[in-house]
């Protein structure tokens, strides 16, 4: 009994041997498959052995990192993962390979659809009009074109389109979108084709203006066309925002309205501009003028002499400064300058400055010299001018007076002296030195507008 029980010991043994070195069994291989793109997929094996099992998954013969368990799956498939797929199984000592797997992938379709359908429209009679139709889809796409339910001649793209409309082009039309396997259609759309529009004409311009400085200004422009007509009112060539009719009211003008203005006018059958019509705004302030400058005298040594200047406002909040040689005098502060004596001390430059919160003006110079011994008159005389600079004419009774500047070198004309207009062009000038003098003269007319001056003219004075 002892013997047999060994004998039976020992047949296990090398029964359990046999059993560890045996290769693994498998049960069921991979099926191949065919997968749309971007769907998923999964490959599987059964297998048995007594000993713990391995796997290893492999494409195209490269192992696949981390495909280790007896179910390979792949979420989202691509073109790139087509291939022949097969797995390892093996224990410790031994390994067995599965048959191979064949996964193709094919692509993915969509159904043929319209995306964006044509859209109805009404025209006038001359102008084009378009016809959209966008669609996708697998496969080459053709576009047909319908109108009343009959397809129109060469009209296969996406749109159709009349350049110039005729009363002929009203009717229905609709889209054909097709592919190899299937045909959609779109929705029938109206187009209507109304009489012609008459072209722009502008019957009545805008009209330059001149407005007091807080009142209203109103700009129009009269035009003549069919349609719907549109305007935009420019300043200075820039849009003026909300200006879109023909009538442009400025409320409560200011120097800061100001400008050239015209309007843009267009309908369907083209684009006009206006004439440009300039507003000029009147301040309710006159602006800070000099009307009279001070002017040059020749005086003795103790005599009084005074110089005045002339504004065009009567402002009490005029600032005055005058000036002797550009260093201010203290204390002269108003229109007038007035020295009882002269002295050698007074000699020379003065100007006046004046401001006002608006503006600041500085006169002209007028000199104060030293009238010397010997001195004498002369008498000028000259003829009434006739016309203005620009050509223009000018009346007699239109000349307020005149201005003569004068002294003793061609480019120092320091001397000035105004003359009231008179019956007889002529002033006697006194307190002239002998040598050579030099002079011009210049109009001054009803407005207090100054004009150029005459050449410089030369006398001997002996």
């Amino acid at each position: 009994m002892s013997a047999n029980a060994a004998t039976t010991q020992g047949d296990r043994d090398q029964v359990s041997e046999q059993t560890d070195y045996a290769e693994p069994l498998i049960l069921s291989h991979p099926q191949s498959l065919s997968v749309t793109e971007m769907d998923s997929f999964s490959l599987s094996v059964q297998a048995a052995s007594e000993a713990p099992l391995r796997y290893q998954w492999y494409k195209n013969d490269q192992a696949i990192s981390g495909a280790v368990n007896p179910v390979y799956t792949k979420s989202s498939s691509a073109f790139t993962d087509e291939g022949l797929y097969y797995v390892v199984v093996s224990t410790e000592h031994a390994k067995q390979r599965s048959l191979s797997a064949n996964i193709t992938i094919s692509p993915k379709t969509s159904p043929l659809k319209i995306i964006q359908a044509p859209q109805g429209q009404s025209v006038s009679e001359g102008d084009g009009f378009y016809l959209y139709v966008e669609a996708e889809g697998e496969g080459t796409l053709n576009y047909r074109w319908q109108k009343n339910g009959s397809l129109i001649p060469n009209a296969t793209s996406p749109y159709y389109q009349v350049a110039k409309s005729q009363k002929a082009d009203q009717g229905s039309y609709r889209a054909i979108v097709s592919n190899n396997s299937t045909t959609v259609y779109s929705s029938f759309i109206n187009v209507w084709v109304t009489d012609a529009i008459e072209p722009l004409s502008i019957s009545a311009q805008p009209v330059s203006q001149l407005i007091p400085e807080n009142n209203s200004a109103v700009l129009s422009v009269s035009v003549k066309g069919g349609g719907f007509i549109r305007y935009q009112w420019r300043k200075n060539g820039l849009p003026i925002a909300n200006a879109f009719s023909s009538t442009l009211t400025l409320f409560d003008v200011s120097k800061e309205d100001e400008g050239t203005y015209d309007v843009m006018i267009a309908n369907s059958q083209g684009s006009l501009v206006s004439n440009k019509a300039y507003l000029e705004v009147l301040p309710t302030k006159p602006p800070l003028m000099i009307s009279q400058q001070p002017l040059s005298q020749s005086i003795q040594l103790g005599q009084s002499f005074a110089l005045n200047v002339g504004t065009s406002v009567t402002d009490s909040a005029l600032n005055f400064q005058w000036f002797l040689n550009d260093t201010p005098l203290p204390g002269a502060n108003s229109a007038i300058y007035w020295v009882e004596q002269a002295n050698y001390a007074n000699l020379g430059m003065y100007s006046v400055l004046i401001s006002n919160a608006d503006a600041e003006l500085r006169s002209a110079p007028a000199s104060i010299t030293l009238q010397q011994a010997g001195s004498i008159a002369i008498e000028l005389s000259w003829d009434t001018p006739r016309t203005r600079e620009d050509g223009s004419p000018l009346e007699a009774n239109e000349i307020l007076g005149y201005i003569i500047e004068y002294g003793y070198e061609p480019e120092q004309l320091h001397q000035r002296i105004e003359v009231a207009q008179q019956v007889v062009n002529s002033y006697i000038l006194d307190g002239i030195n002998p040598g050579r003098l030099f002079l011009r003269i210049a109009t001054v007319d009803s407005d207090g507008y100054q004009g150029s001056f005459s050449e410089t003219i030369s006398l001997a004075i002996n």
